[in-house]
């Protein structure tokens, strides 16, 4: 008698070690795809906000282009045939103060800008932009307005120009992150520093 019952006392050990191993290895398996999934979030959220700083930093890249080509036309005297053909540039023709939107595009071989002015009062912002500022990417990668799939990010461009002596630029990226907004703002001053 006492045999038998050793025996089943053995069995229930065994029984109670075996539950305790499931739930051991349970937590070690729960606790490896958490630590996943969490890498994995973190690893989307850092390449949108890469994304993010690069649109940015293309919207004021294209800004600053804009001021150092007109400063070429204005030295070599090229006129300027909108709306004035008898004036020559100015460092800052073509940035006059309001919100913007920048599509490149493709177009027969070349690379086309629009640098599309939105609205010349301060009211246009990423959350009343509607279309006009969400971005499309192409196969490619290429963000713009007019061709690829709708994205997840839209970005405005906002010039304000308190003074002769310079134009503040602001960029402005939105997105959505786990389902939540998320905004990245790159500004500049950019000045007419060159020496006559």
């Amino acid at each position: 008698m006492k045999n038998i019952l050793k025996q089943k006392n053995k069995q229930g050990m065994s029984l109670l070690e075996s539950i305790v191993a499931v739930g051991l290895v349970m937590s070690v398996v729960i606790g490896s795809i958490t630590m996943s999934i969490s890498t994995i979030r973190m690893g989307r959220n850092s390449n949108n906000r890469i994304v993010a700083l690069n649109l940015a930093r293309e919207g004021i890249e294209y800004v600053r282009n804009l001021r150092d080509s007109n400063w070429l036309k204005e030295s070599e005297g090229i006129e300027n045939t909108i709306p004035e053909p008898d004036r020559i540039y100015q460092w800052d023709d073509g940035m006059e103060a309001g919100a913007y939107n920048l599509d490149q595009y493709l177009e027969s071989g070349n690379w086309v800008s629009d640098f599309n002015l939105l609205d010349s009062s301060y009211e246009y912002d990423l959350e009343n932009c509607g279309t006009n500022c969400e971005l499309n990417v192409t196969s490619n990668g290429i963000y713009n307005h007019t061709s690829g799939v709708p994205s997840n990010f839209s970005r405005i461009i906002t010039l304000n120009k308190d003074n002769s002596e310079y134009i503040n630029v602001v960029c402005k990226i939105h997105w959505l992150e786990n389902e939540k907004p998320k905004f990245f703002t790159l500004e500049e001053n950019l000045f007419d520093w060159r020496y006559d």
